[in-house]
């Protein structure tokens, strides 16, 4: 089997290489954290709004996690007291 020569060129490009996908990584999860913020507080606006003016009833936000539960298993976050 070869020997694998690291060189100290090597080592330089792993690190750029390294620093490029942490830097990259960070940008994705800022994004997908900005977003994820303008989600909930549109959801939390569409209910807010809608249980002053709709005819919702006192279980509306309770039957609405119910239904988006059953619409969407794998949906994470949005039982009845995080709607609320």
């Amino acid at each position: 089997m070869e020997s694998l020569m690291i060189t100290k060129d090597y080592m330089e490009a792993v690190k750029a290489l390294k620093d490029a996908i942490t830097k990259s990584r960070y940008r994705a999860a800022q994004h997908v954290n900005k977003e994820v913020l303008y989600l909930n507080y549109a959801i939390g606006r569409f209910i807010s709004i809608n249980s002053r003016t709709a005819k919702w009833g006192s279980n509306a936000i309770k039957i609405i996690s119910g239904l988006l539960q059953k619409e969407m298993p794998v949906l994470n976050g949005y039982s009845k007291t995080n709607l609320i």
